[in-house]
């Protein structure tokens, strides 16, 4: 299995937007730890995050992130990799299956912790209509 880490995030930089190519299938915890130029993540397959990505949040150092796209949702919250994620607002798109139940999720457990200080504003990405254009 391959592992996703910083290393991988300084290629695909340029324009700070960072693809994570379905042929990684975990995530290193410190892979944005920062990189303040990020603004845009796409993790385009499943992936397993490590405990500490999502206990101590994944986009902790993300000063400047923007949006996030989850093709496939994680097994877990997606939300809790924002934990302590220092951008006023994040456009995070989910599977249009995964939406409601994501934004139910996130607003229940936002009332219960204070480390997350980001608002979070999902979307749904409608999966069939990318395969087809």
């Amino acid at each position: 299995m391959r592992t996703f880490t910083k290393d991988d995030v300084k290629p695909n930089f340029c324009d700070g937007k960072v693809t994570v190519p379905s042929c990684f299938h975990k995530i290193d915890h410190d892979s944005f730890s920062g990189a303040m130029g990020v603004l845009e993540v796409d993790f385009r397959g499943a992936v397993d995050f490590d405990y500490k990505a999502i206990s101590l949040g994944l986009f902790r150092d993300c000063l400047n992130l923007r949006k996030v796209t989850f093709r496939i949702k994680p097994n877990f919250s997606a939300f809790c990799l924002f934990r302590n994620c220092p951008s006023s607002k994040v456009d995070v798109f989910v599977a249009d299956n995964d939406l409601e139940e994501t934004k139910r999720e996130y607003g229940v457990c936002k009332i219960f912790n204070e480390a997350y200080k980001t608002d979070l504003h999902f979307h749904k990405i409608d999966l069939n209509k990318e395969l087809r254009g």
